[in-house]
């Protein structure tokens, strides 16, 4: 029996709800929009404060870990995944680094799974989850999402292996190739350990939808022109990389691709993707109030590939410190494009001219030189 009160909550007296909360959403036979919409605006604020979590997370993991043994309503199953996903999306983010929705941070900030060490283990709780209740049994309609959240969690030469099992032994669905295709490309990228095939035949699947992208993040030929034309789309597309949209999976691929070229070639590169977020900027109509649309998710991205080797380092910098394209890409940046990011201040590296005892309390780093 779980003592409930032993638990922290953002509102303490209302912590007795979380047990009765969640035996509505395990068991309900409600519509599913119902119990998504129980589960954001009633069981969350009761766990999660703006960006902090608190400890009743891990009995609330727990009690979902029994219960999912014996579950079988995939739709609710589903629901309590994203959930949590959502709770811990800081954390995902702060490990994937690029293709998870992006976050906010502090100059030369630690990495998060040392700044709150107790939310940080509660993390790693929900990653045995999936891989106890979620690993391999992702409905067929929803496999592309097991295919990204494997990778995620689960970035090992085994991982990587079983996907190419999967594609060379056609194992998989037209729809769901691209998603394993960047899978594969990304599992490169965040872990250079992993022992990849340089020569992937990928010649089968030249007519598939969106093949550049998948081409481009293995560091295969592909189509600069058709990659350009997806880094300034607006469309949104079943990929389930970059919440979906079509320029941040368009723009991580290009940049992968190139990322060990000539200086000239970058530079060329990282001007394209900048020419793209004006454009992108320029079209975007804010009608949901969205933190991170489709721009400002392409500049994460791209802070987070080039700054890779300083996030995370607790050092502040300035631009001397940097390499040649990470002081190109901060110039242009500052100079031309008047923007900063999260990202980089993440990598300790603050606004040109910037106040250091204000920058922490800037509302909108994006807006930093205005």
């Amino acid at each position: 029996m779980i003592d409930w009160n032993k638990y922290n909550s953002p509102y303490k007296e209302r912590i007795n709800e979380i047990p009765k909360q969640l035996d509505y959403v395990l068991t309900t036979n409600d519509p599913i929009d119902k119990v998504e919409i129980f589960l954001y605006t009633e069981l969350a604020p009761n766990i999660k404060h703006q960006l902090k979590i608190y400890n009743v997370i891990d009995p609330l993991i727990n009690t979902i870990d029994l219960h999912l043994t014996q579950f079988k309503e995939s739709r609710i199953k589903l629901a309590v995944f994203y959930f949590l996903e959502y709770i811990f999306s800081e954390y995902i983010r702060d490990s994937a680094s690029i293709l998870f929705t992006p976050t906010t941070y502090k100059l030369a900030s630690k990495p998060a799974k040392l700044l709150y060490e107790s939310e940080f283990n509660s993390y790693k709780k929900f990653q045995k989850l999936f891989k106890r209740h979620y690993l391999n049994n992702f409905p067929n309609e929803n496999r592309s999402l097991g295919f990204f959240y494997e990778s995620l969690f689960c970035d090992s030469n085994e991982t990587y292996k079983k996907f190419i099992t999967l594609l060379t032994q056609n194992k998989i669905e037209k729809e769901e190739t691209n998603n394993l295709l960047i899978a594969l490309g990304y599992l490169k990228y965040s872990n250079p350990e992993i022992n990849t095939i340089s020569n992937l035949d990928l010649s089968k699947f030249k007519n598939y939808e969106f093949i550049d992208i998948s081409l481009a993040i293995n560091k295969i030929a592909y189509d600069e022109d058709t990659i350009l034309s997806y880094i300034k789309s607006t469309t949104e597309t079943n990929l389930v990389w970059g919440n979906g949209y079509i320029s941040v999976c368009a723009g991580c691929s290009y940049l992968i691709a190139n990322l060990h070229s000539n200086y000239n070639n970058q530079t060329k590169v990282i001007s394209n993707l900048l020419n793209a977020f004006e454009h992108l900027k320029s079209n975007y109509v804010d009608d949901y109030g969205i933190a991170f649309p489709n721009h400002y998710y392409l500049l994460e991205d791209i802070s987070s590939i080039i700054f890779k080797d300083l996030i995370g380092k607790e050092n502040i910098i300035s631009s001397t410190d940097l390499n040649p394209i990470q002081k190109f890409l901060f110039n242009e940046l500052s100079e031309r494009y008047k923007v900063h990011t999260y990202s980089m201040l993440y990598a300790g590296l603050p606004p040109k001219n910037s106040n250091l005892d204000e920058l922490n309390t800037i509302y909108d780093i994006y807006n930093c030189y205005e």
